[in-house]
Formats: C-alpha cells, sequence, structure tokens
C-alpha cells in the first residue's frame, strides 16, 4: 500500500510523464525521487498536507491552495491558506456560514507544532467565496482575496487565524469591487495596498480616516506616473516619482475609472508582500519580453523601481506569489505551463533558482516564510500539496 507521500509521488509521475520536465531546467538543482519538488543543494522538504486529508473539524483539506500566511501564535504557527475553487457545477451542501451558497472556494488554516513542523489541528475559516487567489498576511488576520468580477463577487475579506472553526464572513467593503489579487497593510498608518489581476489592472492603495480604523471609511486611490499610463516596456532598474489619484465610488469598473484619472497600468497584478517600509509586487506579464517584472515601492517617499524585468522567456516566466525575506531578499513563485521554478532575487539583482514543481503546470504558489525564518512555506498549486522548505 502507498503511503500518503508515496500516493502523491506517484500522481504527480504520472501525471508529467511525457510533460515537459526539462523544459525551464536548472541543472543546478536536485531531481526529487518522489517526483514533488526538484531542490537546490542543501535544501529539504516535508509534506505538510494534501487536498483530500481529513482535517479536525471532519472536512477534507480542499483542493487548489494558493495565497497563504504564517503566524505565530499560542497555539503553534498557524497556516492560513487560500483555497482558488470556482462554483460547482452541482449545488453545494452549503454552510449557514457561507458568503455565497453557491460557491465553495474558502481559506483554510493549518496549526504547525514548530519544533516538528506536525499538524497540531486543521480547520475551515471561511467557504462560499469565488476564487479566493492572493491575499496577505496583516497584523489584524489574514486578507482573502476573490479573484472575480462576477456579480456579486471581487471582494476582500478578513479572517482570524485563531478561528478553530467556520466564521462569518467579514467582508472589507471599503477595498472595492473588482479582480483583486494580492493585499498589504502597514499597521501604524492603516494604509493598504491592493494588486489587480488584469491585463489593463492598477496598483490601489487604501488610507483609512483613522489609522486605527484601517478597514473604516477612507479612500481608495489609484497610482500614477506624470506621463507615463502603462508600465509594461519598463526595464530593470527603472525609477520612477509617483502619485495618487482618488478614486469615487463604484461598482466592478475601477480600474476604468482609475485610467480616466490617468493612473498608470500594471500588466497583470499579482503577488505583494510589505516588509520595513518597502512594497514589493508582480506584473505577471510586464517586462521588454512579456515574462514578469517584479517591483518595488517605497511606500514612504513613493519612489516605485523595476527591481527586476524578465527579458528571457528562460529567465523569469510569469512570476506571481511573492515573499520578503528577513534579509531582504525576495522568494518569487512562477505560475506557466512548464515545470514552474522558485526564485530567489538577492539585493545585488541577481537571480538564482532553488526549486522547480515537477509536474508540468503546477504552479508554485502562496510562498510564505516561518515567524522564525527558518522554513519557506510553498503550495504545489495543481497536485493540492503544502510543503515545507528547509535549509535556505
Amino acid at each position: 500500500m502507498l503511503t500518503r507521500r508515496g500516493f502523491v509521488g506517484a500522481l504527480a509521475s504520472a501525471l508529467a510523464a511525457g510533460g515537459c520536465r526539462e523544459t525551464c531546467a536548472d541543472a543546478d538543482l536536485n531531481a526529487d525521487p518522489d517526483g514533488l519538488l526538484d531542490l537546490a543543494d542543501g535544501l529539504a522538504y516535508v509534506v505538510v498536507d494534501m487536498a483530500g486529508d481529513p482535517m479536525s473539524d471532519g472536512h477534507p483539506v480542499p483542493e487548489r491552495p494558493d495565497g497563504m500566511g504564517c503566524f505565530d501564535t499560542a497555539e503553534g504557527w498557524v497556516l492560513v491558506r487560500n483555497h482558488e475553487l470556482p462554483p460547482p457545477t452541482t449545488a453545494p451542501d452549503a454552510s449557514p456560514l457561507a458568503f455565497d451558497p453557491a460557491d465553495i472556494g474558502g481559506v483554510s488554516r493549518v496549526v504547525l507544532d514548530p519544533a516538528t513542523l506536525t499538524v497540531r489541528s486543521s480547520n475551515l475559516v471561511l467557504t462560499g467565496v469565488r476564487m479566493p487567489c492572493g491575499g496577505g498576511q496583516t497584523p489584524h488576520g489574514w486578507l482573502a482575496c476573490e479573484e472575480t468580477r462576477d456579480p456579486g463577487h471581487g471582494w476582500v475579506f478578513l479572517c482570524d487565524p485563531a478561528a478553530d472553526g467556520l466564521r462569518e464572513p467579514v467582508r472589507i467593503g471599503a477595498y472595492g469591487r473588482m479582480r483583486h489579487e494580492a493585499a498589504v497593510l502597514d499597521a501604524s498608518s492603516g494604509r493598504a495596498w491592493l494588486t489587480e489581476d488584469e491585463p489593463d489592472g492598477c496598483l490601489y492603495r487604501y488610507v483609512p480616516d483613522d489609522p486605527t480604523e484601517p478597514f473604516g471609511p477612507g479612500r481608495l486611490q489609484a497610482l500614477a506616473v506624470d506621463g507615463l499610463t502603462d508600465t509594461t516596456p519598463l526595464a530593470t532598474g527603472t525609477v520612477l516619482d509617483v502619485s495618487w489619484v482618488d478614486l469615487p465610488p463604484t461598482d466592478g469598473t475601477l480600474r476604468s475609472e482609475a485610467a480616466g484619472l490617468g493612473a498608470a497600468r500594471f500588466a497583470r497584478g499579482e503577488g505583494a508582500w510589505l516588509r520595513d517600509g518597502r512594497l514589493v509586487f508582480t506584473a505577471t506579464s510586464g517586462g521588454p519580453a512579456l515574462a514578469g517584472q517584479i517591483f518595488a515601492l517605497d511606500v514612504e517617499s513613493d519612489v516605485l523601481t523595476v527591481l527586476y524585468a524578465s527579458a528571457d522567456l528562460d529567465d523569469l516566466l510569469r512570476p506571481d506569489n511573492l515573499t520578503i525575506l528577513a534579509d531582504g531578499r525576495v522568494v518569487v513563485c512562477e505560475d506557466h505551463g512548464c515545470p514552474c521554478r522558485l526564485h530567489v532575487l538577492g539585493s545585488d539583482g541577481s537571480l538564482t533558482p532553488i526549486a522547480r514543481s515537477v509536474l508540468e503546470g503546477d504552479e508554485l504558489a502562496g510562498v510564505c516564510p516561518s515567524p522564525d525564518g527558518r522554513v519557506l512555506f510553498v503550495n504545489l498549486y495543481r497536485t493540492g500539496v503544502t510543503l515545507a522548505i528547509t535549509g535556505l
């Protein structure tokens, strides 16, 4: 009989057979005998859990794990994780706590022993949302973002990492309705920054009237650059001063309103992370090769820098979720048809692949560090597996 990990490895190997494992290959990554994740020298991984595993609340771990954050709590390390599920083809057996009874997308949490990385408990926190893709880890909890503009959806939700069961949805209407991807929040000012997964999306900022009430009344704004509306051609090293334009209340047409006010466009804004006053985010289809850009915004001086713009499809391809480590290095996931990689972008501008999914088309997602920085968590979206990488 196959063990749980053996089953995952067998599934991944079978699906990858005849695929394009050698495409986007990196000679310095070691092939994984279990058929999940090839790693650089010195790195190792353990499986945290996988789709279908029973959770403590009786629900199975949902499929399609995506955006994720790790919180330090009295219970242990708590992974809070989106599951980017579209509406099912048949009516679900909906919970009375579902935001929309027709939907099954949601957020789960996994409580880990920090010493052994074993699962202490797990449960659903949010259900009934549609395509919760990215999000953001904040002092107030996890922000789960719906990547859709379908009627009734396209919102950001606040999730409590201490919730040991499903909770009433907490919708943050102030953040607007759009194809949300990521959302991050600065604890001292209460300001939030939001990316939008549209070919002509914007970067948004929410400024609350009262910093102590970050989700209360305030102004939603879009980033603008004098004399520039399209950031797609921008190459590595470009530095720009930015400003912000206030947006009127609207329902699902924010980027159109923003464009009319001169806001800058980003080619599919995706992952974002805020650390030490630096917001780093990706435009997955931007850059000279249309293969992706990584931006950094100094949130106090409002200076935008292109940290990296891919000029070659074999270099960086479709950057998506990312995180910033304590030493300032950026770790970024790829999302494309061939085996996807996990890269480290150094302060010197060097880009180094440290991991590669084995399964063709298996997006890497939800990368985030443990509270002490010694573990890097990441999801294999298509396989439905959450991994903990050590040795970084």
